[in-house]
């Protein structure tokens, strides 16, 4: 049983530092207890009777969720030292036009309750609904009011309803205690002997007048877009003379926004110059934005970030929940909607004005780069935008689209979006609707759709909304120039790319960094080359130039939502295996680190040794070297010629094009992330009897131990191990070739290809390794001597027949005729890598 003792205990201990706590939080425990030992001076005097009093109330609440429910409930040492506060501490009551004390009749002082107003902030999940319903009960039926009039107050009945719905089902699971002293129906919790109620009621701040309040319970005040809510409750409780407003919450996106600024700037959030830039310009705007026309409306703002509290989490442990924002989202979106300018006639160039002559106000953002590091909730970002932007934004009509390299590419952030829907029925689902080409929302004409990058087809758009998912992977800038060109009749569109680094430094994506790096050091400084653009938003998360990539300490410059929505771990393990692989480490680097890498130094790194070394050396440098690149050449080339792109680099057999017919044709498998027995077997006879000669199947290790349990009908094993040393296993007959680079399996990937690989590529390799030596001096002028390595490698995928591709969902064959082992370009004419 909770005593007032424990709540004293408390204090002590806090102040003590034996209860690890904020410095508020020790503070608020140092004034009570200094009000314990002298409040008297002042007339405040605390009766533990009354202390007691609600604490022995909390005795017959039962709790009403989760494995405890039906259970009376334990009392924190925390929620003991708030009630003990709030009804423990009293002060006499004064007369108001006299201002001496009434007294009793027996010339005591009549003593009321001190505090009138509480506030408590406390994180998500700490019983917060727990502490307000009981003290709702308490003061509609156990408080001595007669009459009393008790409310609980949100921004939206549903959640008022929370605080009120706890205390019912406290009643409900408590017959013989609570269910004795009230009664309850839809619309009200009420105690017929006193005449008093307990209600929910929402922020319509207008059905608020007129109360005469004992008790109100804010619930989660940092939704309160304006006080109107908060003054009405307040004016309602002037009649009584112990009355207690009371509001709890959790902290607030919007004020989290900005501190997040704040604390970026300051350092005590670790990060980039490129993200110090981004807050200082976003704070210097704040303050002195006014001066170019900029104000910042935390209305608007706070408008998208509630929207954000109707969208679930679509995968992982966490599906279905309320998708928390993390500070930088918050960031983000504050600054893409909260900022805003006066719109200006294009013919006179004056602002355009209401009827009551002020201006209208658009958006300021048109444009926005995003660029972090993968698996930092990028997606999550993306498709609320969208959704907003379709059917929250007030715009009629409203046209967003998702772009990307590929439809499979745009349609992740649509189908996110989609999902999120489908899990939100009773919210969302009222909102929009949807089919496999887009969502839609009827009453606002308005439509989100996924488009690939065939920049054809997007000709003629009236773009309201532009999301451009991996922008790195754009090889031109054909895509977002339509994007860009299309937005050009809505007065608040938004052409929002986000992106990971990459290897193309020739293309839109490191164009439009750059741009945005020239943004951010020129809206408030003269540095050569810098842009101001009051139009484009910038944030650049990703190492400063002289971090050791391999720092644990760094990583949350790239990572954000490192140890929340991206474990620490396994980039740990990622940098264990950079370390020693080449292949991993740019992959490391551009999609963990978001670092840019150039595809020469993707392609192939520069072993280097100092010229002493060389000197001094009693063994063949060179032939160590060469065993050393055996490995290296051997990595960077099974990646090349399986998957990368033919950009100074070979064309991997993977990046070639597939259709229903001709270069590749498919076939259903009928499994969508795994192998059957008898599609692997139509593979092999998907090719003709001539390319089945010394024909392989290729896959990587996670799909071979899936093959190897592969049975046929009869029981037996496919896998048919090596009898002799030396002989390689067989699957249905033919070899295997273990590749690391073929995908895992998972729909629509191509993790098994099957084929006579000699046959269907050439390659043409230049003989030899020849060596370069120079020398390059250092600040220390200490002689290094590179040696760079170059392979020239010409490559052609020129057998179409003799490779088959095995694609979750569908099988890969090609079909073009082939041509015999041609040189498809002689040795020399082109440098594919070097190193």
């Amino acid at each position: 049983m909770a005593t007032v003792a424990d709540g004293i205990r408390y204090a002590g201990r806090v102040v003590s530092g034996e209860i690890l706590a904020g410095d508020y939080v020790r503070l608020a425990c140092q004034r009570f207890l200094d009000d314990l030992q002298n409040g008297e001076e002042r007339g405040i005097v605390f009766s533990q009777p009354r202390a007691q009093h609600v604490l022995d109330f909390y005795r017959f609440l039962p709790h009403v969720k989760g494995d405890l429910a039906g259970q009376p409930i334990q009392l924190m040492d925390w929620h003991v030292f708030i009630l003990i506060n709030l009804f423990g501490f009293l002060v006499p009551l004064v007369d108001e036009q006299t201002g001496a004390p009434v007294l009793k009749p027996d010339g005591q002082p009549v003593r009321v309750r001190r505090f009138r107003t509480a506030y408590n902030e406390v994180a998500r999940k700490n019983a917060k609904s727990t502490l307000s319903s009981g003290i709702a009960l308490y003061m509609t039926g156990a408080d001595g009011e007669g009459g009393a009039e008790v409310y609980s107050a949100a921004t939206t009945r549903d959640q008022a309803r929370i605080v009120f719905d706890d205390a019912k089902t406290m009643i409900k699971k408590a017959p013989l205690t609570l269910g004795r002293f009230f009664d309850f129906n839809k619309l009200a919790i009420y105690q017929a002997s006193s005449a008093s109620r307990f209600q929910p009621l929402s922020s319509d701040a207008h059905s608020l007048d007129g109360l005469n309040i004992h008790g109100g319970i804010v619930d989660e005040l940092h939704a309160q877009k304006t006080r109107d809510v908060w003054d009405v409750l307040e004016t309602g409780t002037g009649a009584r003379l112990q009355s207690l407003l009371f509001g709890i919450t959790t902290a607030g996106f919007n004020k989290e926004g900005i501190c997040y600024a704040g604390r970026v700037v300051s350092g005590e959030i670790l990060a980039g110059e490129h993200v110090r830039l981004a807050c200082q310009r976003f704070l210097d705007d704040l303050q002195n934005g006014e001066e170019r026309g900029i104000v910042f409306s935390q209305p608007r703002a706070q408008h998208v970030l509630d929207f954000y509290r109707f969208l679930p989490h679509v995968k992982g442990d966490l599906a279905g929940q309320p998708i928390q924002l993390m500070d930088w989202h918050v960031f983000i979106l504050i600054n893409l909607f909260g900022f805003l300018v006066p719109l200006v006639d294009e013919q006179t160039g004056a602002p355009v004005l209401k009827p009551d002559g002020q201006p209208v106000r658009v958006r300021r953002f048109r444009t926005a780069y995003n660029e972090v590091a993968r698996k930092n909730a990028k997606s999550t970002l993306s498709s609320g935008i969208a959704l907003y932007m379709t059917g929250a934004d007030g715009e009629g009509g409203a046209e967003v689209y998702s772009a990307a390299t590929t439809r499979d590419q745009a349609r992740i952030v649509f189908d996110d979006a989609k999902t999120m829907i489908k899990k939100a029925p009773s919210t969302l689902g009222k909102r929009f609707d949807f089919n496999k080409l887009a969502i839609y929302q009827a009453s606002s004409a308005s439509r989100f759709q996924p488009l690939s990058s065939d920049a054809h087809s997007l000709d003629g758009l009236n773009i309201h909304g532009g999301i451009v998912d991996e922008l790195h992977a754009h090889k031109t800038r054909d895509v977002w120039d339509v994007l860009e060109t299309g937005t050009g009749a809505r007065l608040q569109s938004l052409l929002f790319g986000i992106t990971t680094a990459g290897f193309n430094k020739e293309g839109i994506c490191y164009e439009l960094r750059d741009c945005a790096l020239k943004v951010l050091q020129g809206f408030n400084s003269t540095v050569e080359g810098a842009i101001q653009d009051d139009t484009f938003f910038a944030l650049i998360y990703t190492l400063d130039k002289d971090d050791d990539p391999f720092d644990e300490r760094v990583w949350l410059k790239a990572n954000p939502g490192l140890g929340i929505c991206k474990r620490a771990d396994d980039v740990r393990r990622l940098a264990s295996k950079a370390k020693e692989q080449v292949a991993a480490r740019h992959n490391f680097l551009t999609k963990h680190l978001n670092v840019w890498v150039t595809t020469e130094s993707a392609w192939m790194d520069m072993p280097q040794a100092t010229q002493t070394i060389l000197d001094d050396a009693f063994f063949n440098v060179e032939a160590w070297i060469n065993s050393e690149l055996a490995i290296e050449f051997s990595e960077q080339e099974e990646r090349a010629f399986t998957q990368e792109d033919g950009i100074k680099k070979p064309k991997g057999f993977l990046a070639y094009p597939s259709a229903l017919f001709g270069t590749l044709q498919h076939l259903l498998s009928g499994a969508a992330s795994t192998l059957t027995a008898d599609a692997l077997i139509e593979l092999v006879y998907s090719l003709r009897k001539v390319h089945r000669q010394g024909a392989k199947f290729m896959m990587n290790n996670k799909s071979l131990f899936i093959v190897r349990t592969l049975k046929d009908l009869e029981g037996n094993y496919l896998w048919r191990p090596g009898i002799e040393v030396g002989q390689p296993s067989t699957l249905p007959g033919y070899g295997i070739a273990e590749n690391e680079q073929m995908p895992d399996m998972a729909a629509n990937a191509k993790p098994v290809a099957f084929g006579s690989f000699k046959r269907g590529y050439s390659i043409v390799d230049r003989i030899g390794h020849p060596y370069l030596t120079r020398p390059l001096y250092t600040q220390a002028l200490c002689e290094l001597l590179y040696h760079q390595t170059h392979r020239r490698d010409a490559d052609r995928f020129t057998g179409h027949q003799a490779v088959a591709n095995r694609e979750n969902q569908r099988i890969n064959r090609d079909a073009l005729n082939p041509r015999r082992h041609q040189d498809p370009m002689p040795p020399g004419t082109r440098d594919n890598g070097q190193r």
